[in-house]
């Protein structure tokens, strides 16, 4: 976060792109909950493909638009970082959930 941060200053971006990868970001921790709730169920692998590879496609996408401009390098790395950072702190709370489910399982019993 703080590199991400000083990269914003030293590069500094217009709020309309930053706005754009924060939604990436927003859209990472979307699909990567539905992810976790389709893996538990028995559906075919095609929306899993799609809930990996969209939020992918959408962050190359918004990288590669600034492709002819000096500012590609810059951007790029900040839109990453702020998608990461959008990432992590939107989803904290999916991830310690999911630790607790794991640890309250019962173990089944030990066969003699």
């Amino acid at each position: 976060m703080i590199l991400t941060g000083f990269s914003y200053l030293k590069f500094p971006m217009p709020i309309e792109k930053l706005s754009l990868f924060f939604a990436t970001g927003v859209l990472f921790v979307c699909c990567y909950h539905l992810q976790q709730y389709f893996s538990n169920r028995v559906v075919s692998t095609w929306v899993e493909r799609v809930l990996r590879w969209l939020p992918l496609a959408m962050l190359l996408a918004l990288i590669f638009q600034n492709l002819g401009r000096p500012q590609f390098l810059p951007w790029g790395i900040l839109g990453l970082g702020v998608v990461a950072t959008t990432f992590f702190l939107l989803s904290p709370q999916g991830f310690i959930h999911s630790g607790q489910m794991e640890n309250n399982h019962p173990s089944p019993p030990p066969h003699v």
